[in-house]
């Protein structure tokens, strides 16, 4: 009777597990450190059109085939964080799709402790964030460069400028000053 009630309860956490997994937008996983394997939602081949890595993830992740080239130290510096260390993360990157290009995810984990708790699996959610990450760039691109000139604005120049004293970098500055410029700005804007 107990093995009855243990293999019903189990039954119904696989169809809840199964039911979320089927209803959401996320990538569902989980990294087992022992054996160096992970299990992923069907959610991955939908997004992404390729099979994930799945086995000895521990050395095939760190090669970032799918990782954007520009994010690849952070995602190599992120692996080694979460593999070594028992803390939850979230860290975002660009993956490469089976349509050539890139989509920004989200990466948000959870260690699975043992009872020495040292991390024993990761578990994680793979967010979709690319409209947003579009949008915040657009926004970004609007607040920082002037609408007819696409050049930086007055504030961004500023920033760029502080920075590099900040980094204390050697820099160039051309200064022109154009006369009666404010009546050719007024008339053509």
């Amino acid at each position: 009777d107990e093995l009855k009630t243990l293999n019903y309860t189990l039954s119904q956490i696989n169809e809840r597990y199964q039911t979320i997994n089927d209803y959401t937008k996320e990538i569902i996983f989980d990294w087992d450190f022992i054996k160096d394997e992970a299990e992923y939602s069907l959610t991955w081949w939908k997004k992404f059109g390729y099979d994930p890595i799945l086995k000895n993830l521990s050395k095939e992740l760190p090669k970032g085939d799918f990782v954007h080239p520009d994010d690849l130290s952070a995602f190599q510096k992120w692996i080694k964080t979460v593999y070594k260390n028992n803390i939850n993360s979230k860290e975002e990157f660009r993956f490469y799709t089976s349509e050539n290009n890139y989509y920004w995810v989200r990466i948000r984990t959870i260690p699975i402790l043992n009872e020495k708790n040292e991390a024993i699996r990761l578990v994680g959610l793979i967010q979709d964030i690319n409209d947003a990450k579009i949008k915040e760039d657009a926004l970004l691109q609007r607040a920082d460069y002037d609408y007819l000139s696409q050049v930086h604005n007055r504030s961004a120049f500023e920033t760029k400028v502080e920075n590099l004293i900040a980094q204390k970098e050697k820099f160039a500055l051309l200064y022109i000053d154009i006369d009666d410029f404010r009546m050719f700005n007024t008339r053509f804007g």
